[in-house]
């Protein structure tokens, strides 16, 4: 996520399939609301995609081997 310029607070855009979703990149679920999306780094450098207190992958309608796409937001939020 860094190397796309995006930081910790920043949000940005997460695409899967046909879906779009809003996605804070934070340090833990703490720092979204009940049902919203979070990024953050885990202790293996991998990066965690999750809805806090909810499912991601069944939202998103993911599986293993599904394709993600990262988009920064511009200035305007799009």
């Amino acid at each position: 996520l860094e190397r796309l310029g995006i930081r910790a607070g920043d949000r940005f855009t997460l695409e899967i399939g046909s879906r779009s979703f809003a996605v804070t990149y934070g340090t833990d679920y703490g720092d979204v609301a009940r049902g919203a999306w979070v990024a953050f780094p885990r202790a293996e450098g991998l990066v965690l995609f999750a809805i806090n207190r909810g499912n991601a992958a069944e939202a998103a309608g993911a599986d293993a081997g599904s394709t993600m796409l990262v988009r920064p937001r511009g200035p305007d939020g799009i």
